[in-house]
């Protein structure tokens, strides 16, 4: 059987009063996002938390459309039932933001993807005031 490397990320949470703060850094690939992404929606569970803010700091290239759909549409189907807003901050998502926000919110998930924390948390804040 090969062995398969795990994907190199390293992940922290910051409890909030009203959201959990993920800050991810490491190298980007699908298998790191979905690696991540699974993390997080496993301690959000945990603590109970439905309001979530990330940080993608992963460094590295970009991922291709094709990638970054495969991994969205997997992460949005796990995450959907777990959360009531999700904002994510990604310094370098470049001309790809329309297409990673629209394949999550076409997902059923509310979601949205910032270039700033300013932005995301000023939208998170806004969705936790509309529940």
């Amino acid at each position: 059987m090969p062995h398969t490397k795990q994907p190199d990320f390293t992940l922290a949470c910051i409890e909030r009063p009203t959201h959990l703060h993920f800050i991810v850094t490491g190298i980007n690939g699908p298998d790191a996002l979905l690696a991540y992404a699974k993390k997080v929606i496993e301690q959000s569970k945990l603590i109970g938390v439905e309001h979530i803010l990330v940080e993608d700091k992963l460094a590295g290239p970009r991922m291709n459309q094709i990638d970054s759909y495969a991994a969205l549409s997997e992460i949005s189907n796990i995450a959907r039932p777990h959360f009531r807003a999700v904002a994510v901050v990604d310094e370098q998502i470049g001309e790809t933001i329309g297409f990673a926000e629209t394949v999550v919110v076409n997902r059923g998930l509310n979601f949205a993807l910032f270039r700033t924390m300013p932005e995301a948390e000023r939208w998170l804040l806004g969705q936790i005031g509309d529940d």
